[in-house]
């Protein structure tokens, strides 16, 4: 299960006349697992809405990803076999990517 609450504070200066570009804020949420996964899943829960399903890795020894349709440009799975980690990225972060996320797996007899 991972959890995370992303916030920004954004502050503006009225007498400045160069608008300054910000860099890209790129997040990383971790998920670690202890059993052999058949598939790993990433999920995101809005408040007062349902978890939704964002993408899914299918096989753990050949991995190839499934994205929700359609897909979200912004988000990579990173799979670390040899760690039992599957990573969520999600690219330009932004306060609209404040949810709860959660990571889950099925895995084999």
């Amino acid at each position: 299960l991972c959890c995370v609450l992303l916030c920004c504070a954004a502050h503006s200066d009225r007498k400045q006349q160069n608008s300054v570009q910000k860099p890209e804020l790129t997040v990383t949420l971790s998920c670690n697992y202890s059993v052999r996964a058949e598939n790993l899943q990433w999920y995101r829960q809005d408040p007062g809405s349902a978890p939704r399903f964002l993408l899914l890795i299918t096989d753990t020894k050949e991995p190839s990803v499934v994205e929700a349709k359609p897909p979200n440009p912004r988000l990579t799975a990173v799979l670390n076999q040899e760690r039992n980690q599957v990573h969520l990225q999600i690219s330009s972060a932004a306060v609209t990517d404040s949810a709860v996320y959660y990571c889950a797996l099925s895995y084999g007899k």
